[in-house]
C-alpha cells in the first residue's frame, strides 16, 4: 500500500484587524513603563524626551530642563554613548567580516576555505559601504543612545529602490514609537509602530503604497493638500517570512492597507541592553541608576538654594517707624539706615552676616557623582600615553573595558550581525552583491570591532601565555615540537581581524618551504664545491 505524502499548508496569514489588535495590545503593556521612561529622558536626555507628550512640529516649547540642576547623568550618558559608539561600529574601520560556518569548514579543504575567504573579503569590501555612510552613523548613534537610556534601541533598515548612491535607509526610531511582541520562546514574533505623519510622506518614504479613497478624500477635504494622520506599521513573523504592513487607522472600522511586503530578514533590528524573562523592556545603565541621578539632583538643588541665601541672605526687619521694607535693597555695597546697629545703638557700619556651610551637600554630591559616573561607564581607561605599551597591557585593557559593559555587550554584538544579514539580503537583491545564506551554518557574520574583539583578545592571550611558558620550560626546541607555531600564527591573524589576503595559504607556505630547501641546498652544494677547491689547491 502506497504511502501518501503529507502536502504542508501554509498557515494563513492574519487579517488585518487582529494584527492591529495585536498592535494595541503590546502597547498597553508598554504604557506600565511610561511614567519611569519619562523620568529616565528628564534625567539624562531632557532635550529630547519622546514621553513628554508634545510635537516640536506643532508648538514651540522650551527645552524641559528647569527642574534639572545637575548635569552629571547628561553628560556621562553623551560620553559613554560616543565611546560605545567608537568601540562598537567605529566609522574609520571595516569592523564587518563573513567567515566560513562549520558546515563548509569540514566540506573544503584548507586551501579551498582559503580561497573562499578571500573571495568573500572582496564581498565584504562592498557590503560595509553602506556602514560607512552618514545616515548609519548617526543613525546607530541614536539607537545605542536609546539603549542606554530606556534600555532598548531599535533601527528600521529599508530598501531605496531608486537610489544606487544609497541603496539602503537606515531610520533610528525612538524607543516610544515601537511595541514588542514576543512569543512562548522569548524572541521578538512582532515590532509594531503607531504615528501621526503628513500625508505627503506616505509616498516619499513607500514608493509602492496604494493611498485608499477614504485617505485620497480627507486629503483633497484639506485646504494644504497635507492633512496629518494616523498610521501603524505591523511587522510579524509568519511561515519563516517577515511580513511588514502600513495601515491608515484613523477612520472608524477596519483598517485600510497602505503597503504589504513579504522580507527573508526583518527590517527591524532590535538593541536590547539587558534582556528579563517576561520583561519586554529590560533596564538600560541610566534606569539603573535613576535612584542615584534622582539624588544628586536634589542634593544639587539645595546646594544652589543655599548658595542664594548664602549670597543674598534672608533678614528680619523691625517695624519701627525708620525701615520701609518696600524700599530696601539687598546688593553688593549698598548700605540700609537702621535705628540701631547693637546694643547702645551699635557701631557706625555693621556688615550683614552671610555664612552658610556647604561641606557636607558637597561630600555626599561627590559621592553620588562619582557612582553615576561608574554606573553610567563614563569611568574610561587610563590614557595610552607614554612609552609603547605591551601585548598584555592592551589585552588587560581591553578586558576592563568589556567588564564594565557586561552581558550587554554580547546583545548588541548581537544586533549588528541581524542588521549585517540585513544589509546582505537587501544587496543580494539589489545585485551589488552575490546572494549569501548567511546562517551560522554555511557562512556567519564576525563582528571585528574593538569592544567584540575582546573575547578573541582573551583567547589569543591565553594561547600566547602557554607559549610563553612552554618556551620558559622547555626552550625553543620543545616549544617547536610541541606547538604548532605555523598554524598558531595564521589562527590569530584571523581572530584579531587581519585581513584574509594578507595571510598565506597552505599552499603558498608549502612552496615558500620548498623555495627554502632548494635554497639551502644550494647553499651546501656551493660550500661543498668550496671545500673540494681548497683541499685541491
Amino acid at each position: 500500500m502506497e504511502k501518501k505524502s503529507q502536502v504542508i499548508k501554509a498557515t494563513p496569514l492574519p487579517n488585518h484587524a487582529e494584527i492591529c489588535w495585536r498592535a494595541d495590545q503590546s502597547l498597553a503593556r508598554r504604557e506600565k513603563w511610561k511614567p519611569i521612561l519619562r523620568e529616565c529622558y528628564e534625567m539624562a536626555s531632557p532635550w529630547n524626551n519622546p514621553y513628554d507628550g508634545g510635537d516640536s512640529r506643532d508648538k514651540d516649547s522650551s527645552l524641559p530642563m528647569n527642574n534639572l540642576f545637575d548635569s552629571t547623568m547628561v553628560t556621562s550618558n553623551f560620553r559613554a554613548t560616543n565611546r560605545l559608539y567608537l568601540d562598537l561600529a567605529p566609522p574609520d574601520q571595516n569592523w564587518i567580516d563573513i567567515k566560513l560556518g562549520p558546515v563548509l569548514e569540514m566540506q573544503l579543504s584548507k586551501d579551498e576555505a582559503q580561497a573562499l575567504e578571500k573571495e568573500l573579503s572582496k564581498v565584504i569590501k562592498i557590503l560595509a559601504m553602506p556602514f560607512k555612510g552618514e545616515q548609519f552613523g548617526n543613525s546607530m548613534w541614536s539607537v545605542l543612545h536609546d539603549s542606554r537610556t530606556a534600555g532598548l534601541g531599535a533601527m528600521l533598515s529599508l530598501e531605496n529602490p531608486s537610489d544606487d548612491l544609497e541603496p539602503i535607509s537606515f531610520e533610528a526610531v525612538s524607543q516610544a514609537e515601537i511595541t514588542i511582541e514576543r512569543g512562548g520562546d522569548g524572541q521578538e514574533k512582532g515590532v509594531y509602530r503607531t504615528r501621526k505623519i503628513y500625508a505627503k510622506e506616505i509616498k516619499g518614504k513607500w514608493s509602492d503604497a496604494k493611498i485608499p479613497k477614504i485617505l485620497q478624500d480627507k486629503i483633497d477635504a484639506d485646504k494644504k493638500k497635507n492633512p496629518e494622520v494616523k498610521i501603524s506599521e505591523a511587522t510579524f513573523k509568519h511561515d519563516g517570512k517577515w511580513i511588514y504592513r502600513v495601515y491608515y487607522r484613523e477612520q472608524k472600522g477596519d483598517p485600510e492597507i497602505l503597503v504589504d511586503r513579504s522580507y527573508d530578514t526583518n527590517p527591524w533590528t532590535l538593541f536590547p541592553w539587558s534582556v528579563i524573562p517576561g520583561c519586554e523592556y529590560g533596564p538600560g545603565p541610566v534606569m539603573m541608576m535613576l535612584p542615584d541621578g534622582r539624588t544628586a539632583n536634589k542634593v544639587m538643588e539645595f546646594l544652589l538654594t543655599n548658595a542664594a541665601l548664602a549670597l543674598a541672605g534672608m533678614y528680619l526687619v523691625r517695624d519701627d517707624g525708620v525701615i520701609n521694607p518696600d524700599n530696601v535693597q539687598i546688593i553688593s555695597g549698598g548700605m540700609i539706615p537702621v535705628a540701631a546697629t547693637g546694643g547702645s545703638m551699635g557701631a557706625s557700619i555693621v556688615p550683614l552676616g552671610t555664612n552658610r556651610e556647604f561641606d557636607l551637600g558637597q561630600v555626599i554630591l561627590n559621592d553620588l557623582r562619582m557612582a553615576i559616573k561608574k554606573g553610567l561607564q563614563d569611568n574610561g581607561l587610563p590614557e595610552a600615553t607614554g612609552a609603547v605599551r605591551s601585548a598584555t597591557e592592551i589585552i588587560e585593557r581591553m578586558r576592563e573595558l568589556t567588564e564594565d559593559n557586561g552581558g550587554a555587550a554580547a546583545r548588541l554584538n548581537a544586533g549588528l550581525a541581524k542588521l549585517v544579514r540585513r544589509v546582505a539580503d537587501i544587496m543580494g537583491k539589489r545585485g551589488f552583491i552575490p546572494k549569501l545564506s548567511i546562517d551560522n551554518f554555511a557562512l556567519k557574520v564576525q563582528i571585528n570591532s574593538p569592544l567584540a574583539r575582546t573575547q578573541q583578545f582573551n583567547d589569543v592571550s591565553t594561547v600566547v601565555k602557554w607559549i610563553e611558558m612552554c618556551r620558559a620550560i622547555g626552550g625553543e626546541q620543545m616549544t617547536m615540537l610541541v606547538a604548532k607555531l605555523e598554524e598558531i600564527l595564521v589562527w590569530i591573524a584571523s581572530q584579531i581581524g587581519v585581513p584574509t589576503h594578507l595571510v598565506n595559504g597552505e599552499k603558498e607556505r608549502a612552496e615558500m618551504k620548498q623555495q627554502a630547501a632548494q635554497a639551502m641546498q644550494a647553499q651546501m652544494a656551493m660550500q661543498a664545491v668550496g671545500q673540494i677547491s681548497k683541499q685541491a689547491a
